[in-house]
């Protein structure tokens, strides 16, 4: 049976202000961080550099970077954290493949979520909103990633997907509500799971469903390439 090393019940405040450090910095394998509170940290709050970790039910408020995961740490779960007014990004998936980033609230951030370098990553039912300039951001090499169930509102811009290479990321089922812009895709992906299934729902469509199905009668157009959800929702997905 794996066993799991927990960091539970601390407050953490005001690393990096005078050096370069991480409130919790976790270098090894299997570490459960829970119900622990981050505030006015200079540098990242938590930064992964191992796998198969758990940072879940942490408030993590006006730091820099909340979670980062990176040079090759995988298979971590960032799970149903609160993360308000960060400076920089609440979570930064760097160079860190199949991640799970779930259910979390993301309010007030200048980037809600930030994948660099990144295969497989699954960003699902988060609450992303109020980001100062993105609220998922897909940058430079990132390939068969999955969004999705997440509500995307009032950001500057929803989703950025910018910079190849990268394709094949999957974006479906999201709900994109009063985004200052909703989208901009300049990679090659899937921005629904086909039919009946459907895509995302937009609150800028503007097209019918005549035939009362759910899904929109015409696509939606992704700003930045070719891209288009091909079965836009009517109606808010969940």
């Amino acid at each position: 049976m794996k066993k799991f090393l927990k960091i539970t019940g601390f407050t953490i405040t005001r690393c990096g202000m005078y050096e370069p450090s991480a409130g919790i910095e976790v270098r090894s394998n299997a570490v459960n961080i829970i119900h622990n509170k981050f505030y006015a940290n200079n540098r990242d709050s938590v930064e992964l550099f191992g796998s198969n970790n758990v940072v879940r039910d942490n408030m993590i408020t006006h730091t820099s970077t909340g979670v980062e995961s990176r040079d090759g740490a995988s298979y971590n779960l960032i799970a149903e954290n609160d993360f308000l007014d960060c400076s920089s990004i609440a979570v930064w998936i760097h160079d860190s493949n199949y991640n799970v980033i779930r259910s979390n609230t993301m309010i007030g951030n200048y980037i809600g979520v930030d994948i660099c370098l990144g295969v497989g990553n699954l960003i699902g039912g988060n609450f992303v909103s109020q980001s100062a300039s993105v609220g998922i951001y897909l940058l430079y090499r990132v390939y068969n990633n999955i969004i999705r169930n997440n509500n995307i509102v009032s950001n500057s811009i929803g989703m950025l997907l910018y910079s190849a290479p990268g394709d094949s990321n999957q974006i479906y089922h999201n709900n994109f509500v009063d985004n200052n812009q909703s989208a901009f895709d300049e990679l090659v992906d899937s921005w629904d799971n086909g039919y009946p299934s459907g895509g995302n729902y937009w609150s800028d469509y503007n097209g019918t469903d005549n035939n009362h199905d759910g899904i929109g009668d015409i696509p939606y157009s992704i700003s930045g390439g070719s891209n288009q959800d091909r079965y836009p929702l009517i109606r808010p997905w969940g």
